[in-house]
């Protein structure tokens, strides 16, 4: 067994002495959970806030400079990460729980205070509650925005920024009764945090949530990032619109790719770096023009496509490509099933370890379900919809609103909706089934 993967019983007692970011355990029981979980993967998820699928190198984009985001493709698995509710709390309620809107009951933004309504028809399970029980050291780190505390959730240590928008100065406050306040770039910030984590861990096996604001506008990146001019414009963004914010943009990417570069250079300083599952995500894109619409909340791939990118050394195949749909509520059982945690039952999502480790190929016609009630133009309502590897569909309570090819038409500047009635009956009798298979109904209109 190599020395990564050994836990020293003295160190184990000290370390867990030492940081505020676990639970203080007796010898006896620190040897029971020595013998059962050593061996185990850590899990490091990261995840930012507006970033869409065409803005990092290993996606195609050439503007855009993400030298740790393309490396960690390079050493690992590049997937067709889908947001299925395309916005903060939806997305984070349904990350964490497994679970799709219908079910987790959040179908749009909500703060903290609004305890009334996340546990939608049936229990809550959490992807933290799952590790904590299965002997992890759990943390979540940044932006939270979700309608439950952490604790509740499962996370042994937190340190938390307000879900507003402020890049310049930062301030988590962290469980252990600390406060993390400075200037400069905010994504610096968290970050630090989180490498103080790691350095602090306790010998158990650990499962940290990291999550970056930007992304998400404003559209300002610090001046170390802020030299992006005379980009090309996507096909579908109006000529000659939205240039400056996108200059930012992808200045705020650079940055995020920076911190990333830290955050695995400290996995490899621990030795921790070939034992650990890495993920990038986003919560969900920005449409940055795209048919003329920004933000999120749209079917479009700019806004409901995210990266998703999984690195496990030995296990997780270089380079790998998965064209097939990987959804929110897949990654609770799917980073549970790659770790050895067990996988509550009645999960909305869809183990999908076996594609990145292997052991299977996708069929062909995966899907998913997408589903947000809280919409904006061009989309013109509520909208449920399914996502393959080629298709992206959507409808509104009035019937289909959008098809596109994404293979041929990776840009979605022509809508099939008209000249493709048998696959607009396909794509739309499933997306009706899984409504009813989720227990979704369209929502009341307004008043």
């Amino acid at each position: 067994m190599s020395d990564t993967r050994r836990i020293d019983r003295r160190d184990f007692l000290r370390t867990t002495a030492a940081a505020g970011a676990g639970l203080a355990l007796s010898p006896v029981l620190a040897r029971a959970w020595a013998g059962a979980t050593e061996g185990r993967p850590n899990v490091v998820f990261v995840f930012s806030d507006q970033h869409q699928y065409a803005a990092v190198g290993c996606y195609g984009q050439e503007q855009v400079k993400t030298p740790a985001f393309d490396a960690l493709a390079r050493a690992g698995a590049r997937c067709t990460g889908i947001s299925t509710s395309p916005l903060c709390v939806p997305y984070r309620a349904s990350m964490i729980s497994g679970e799709y809107a219908s079910h987790t009951g959040i179908y749009v933004n909500m703060s903290l205070k609004r305890r009334a309504a996340p546990y939608g028809k049936r229990p809550h399970r959490s992807v933290a509650a799952a590790f904590k029980q299965a002997g992890y050291s759990t943390a979540y780190i940044g932006k939270h925005h979700l309608p439950r505390a952490p604790a509740e959730l499962g996370f042994d240590y937190w340190a938390l920024t307000a879900s507003h928008h402020d890049y310049t100065k930062w301030n988590l406050r962290a469980s252990d009764g600390k406060r993390h306040v400075g200037k400069g770039f905010k994504t610096d910030g968290v970050t630090d945090v989180a490498l103080e984590f790691l350095r602090s861990r306790n010998g158990k096996p650990f499962c940290m949530v990291m999550s970056w604001g930007p992304p998400h506008s404003p559209f300002r990146a610090p001046a170390r990032y802020d030299h992006y001019r005379d980009l090309k414009t996507a096909p579908n963004v109006p000529e000659g619109k939205y240039a400056t914010d996108r200059q930012g943009y992808y200045g705020l990417i650079e940055g995020c790719d920076a911190n990333f570069g830290r955050l695995m250079a400290e996995l490899d300083k621990l030795g921790v770096a070939e034992n650990t599952i890495v993920v990038y995500t986003s919560d969900h894109g920005e449409m940055m023009g795209a048919h003329g619409a920004l933000k999120k909340r749209q079917p479009f791939r700019e806004s409901s496509q995210v990266p998703l990118i999984v690195r496990w050394p030995g296990h997780v195949r270089p380079g790998l490509a998965l064209d097939a749909p990987i959804g929110t509520p897949d990654l609770f059982p799917t980073l549970a099933a790659m770790a050895g945690v067990d996988v509550p039952a009645g999960l909305d999502g869809t183990d999908r370890s076996p594609w990145l480790l292997g052991k299977a190929d996708p069929a062909g016609d995966e899907h998913v379900f997408m589903v947000l009630n809280d919409y904006r133009r061009p989309t013109p309502g509520p909208w449920r919809g399914v996502r393959t590897a080629r298709y992206n569909f959507a409808r509104t309570a009035d019937g289909p609103f959008v098809l596109f090819d994404v293979k041929d038409d990776p840009w979605e500047m022509t809508n099939l909706v008209k000249d493709e009635p048998d696959l607009v009956r396909k794509y739309d009798d499933l997306t009706l089934a899984m409504m009813k298979t989720y227990d979704d109904a369209w929502p009341a209109p307004k008043k």
